[in-house]
């Protein structure tokens, strides 16, 4: 599970992208009323998976999960409920233990 906790009660719909497949597909997240507003919560099978860890490091691509002590980098795309406002892009970075 990746959380993201400070999204604007106004947000209406989080992508997760990462590093694993070159920030090229999106994993929708959804609300986790559970936490509180504004918890975002998703739990992926990652496909396309071509990078684990280390840019230097690609491999064929494979589906699954992120590899225990893979170093993986990600944006949080939060949209907002008018299209007039910008998407905002919060980077992170996770380690996979």
């Amino acid at each position: 599970d990746i959380h993201h906790s400070s999204t604007h009660p106004h947000v209406q719909s989080v992508k997760l992208l990462g590093s694993w497949d070159n920030f090229s597909q999106p994993y929708i997240m959804e609300r986790d009323k559970r936490v509180g507003a504004g918890q975002w919560r998703g739990c992926h099978t990652f496909t396309n998976i071509v990078c684990d860890g280390s840019p230097t490091h690609m491999t064929p691509a494979r589906s699954g999960g992120l590899k225990m002590g893979g170093t993986y980098w990600y944006y949080v795309c939060c949209h907002l409920a008018s299209p007039a406002q910008n998407i905002d892009l919060t980077p992170g970075l996770v380690f996979a233990g």
